[in-house]
Formats: structure tokens, sequence, C-alpha cells
């Protein structure tokens, strides 16, 4: 068992948060770092949709003529 598409966006969104935040507050090497992790969830988010889309789940609609 794989984690949702939603669950590696909400990762995502909190990496890209703690960035800001972090940018902020004077830590730019941080900040960086909160972004790039950022980065890969959302990597993982697109990787997890795909399992999804290829598997047949009900929730996972098709979005391009290579999803069928």
């Amino acid at each position: 068992m794989s984690a949702s598409p939603t669950f590696w966006l909400t990762v995502a969104a909190v990496f890209a948060l703690n960035g800001m935040l972090s940018w902020a507050w004077g830590e730019p090497v941080l900040a960086v770092a909160q972004a790039a992790t950022g980065g890969l969830a959302l990597v993982a988010a697109g990787a997890a949709w795909r399992r999804m889309v290829a598997h047949g789940q009900p929730d996972a609609a098709p979005t391009g003529p290579g999803d069928r």
C-alpha cells in the first residue's frame, strides 16, 4: 500500500510553509533544504497519481490520452 497523492501534496505544502518561515527567520540554507524536500514530495505525489490511474482506481480520472 502506497501513500495517496493527497498525503504527498500535504507533505509538500508543509515543507513549503516551513521553507518560507525559515527564510523569514534568516535561515536561507534551511529554507532551500525545505523547498527541495517539498519538491521531492511533489514528485512523489505525481508518481502516486500515476499509480492510481494505472491501477484503475475509481477516484483517479484519466487526464490525457496516455492515461488509459
